[in-house]
């Protein structure tokens, strides 16, 4: 039996990474030479959450932005690994 590679959505905003995970996707974060690299598998989501985002979702602010500050610290922990 073949072992294909998993297919990945790749995005660089980390507002919309925040978003995301907000909606329950939580990213898979990647050090390339010291920079973090943001994936998720490839499906439909990705795109429908894209569409809600550009779209103006309400969210709740103060959870959103607790969400971008776990996700910084998480960024900067996985940067520095590689270290």
């Amino acid at each position: 039996m073949e072992h294909y590679p998993q297919k990945l959505f790749t995005i660089s905003d980390v507002w919309i990474t925040s978003y995301f995970e907000y909606r329950g996707i939580i990213p898979q974060l990647e050090n390339q030479h010291g920079r973090i690299v943001i994936k998720f598998p490839a499906s439909d989501t990705p795109y429908q959450l894209l569409n809600s985002f550009y779209s103006g979702d309400p969210v709740t602010l103060s959870n959103y932005i607790h969400v971008y500050k776990a996700l910084k610290v998480r960024m900067f922990n996985a940067r520095g690994e590689a270290r």
